[in-house]
């Protein structure tokens, strides 16, 4: 599948995951005091919010969403975008948007093994 450009509505589409209207209660009290700063915290996010959203998606979607995580780690992107479309409890542009979605891909990753 050739990929030539990420939309931001393509990383919006697994950041959804994120935003308060989709978190349930007991999740977002998980992980609403995480301090995203540390790459450890940042990882539990990733892996109690947006790996389980992500399984649930068909394979399709799946492989799509891959390339887009891929081409965001590629090149620089406005996460100011993101962050206008999603409302979550933490702000995109505070946290280190290329690491974050690293551990994104790492742990989707590991979750499909």
């Amino acid at each position: 599948m050739k990929f030539s450009n990420v939309n931001v509505n393509d990383i919006a589409s697994l950041l959804k995951f994120l935003d308060e209207d989709f978190l349930d209660d007991e999740v977002y009290m998980d992980v609403c005091n995480l301090n995203l700063h540390d790459r450890d915290d940042l990882r539990e996010l990733v892996k109690k919010v947006i790996v389980p959203g992500f399984l649930e998606m068909n394979d399709a979607t799946q492989s799509y969403l891959r390339l887009v995580l891929l081409e965001c780690m590629k090149r620089e992107f406005d996460v100011g975008l993101v962050s206008e479309r999603i409302s979550s409890f933490f702000d995109f542009e505070d946290i280190n948007f290329k690491l974050f979605i690293a551990l994104i891909n790492e742990e989707i990753e590991k979750a499909r093994s």
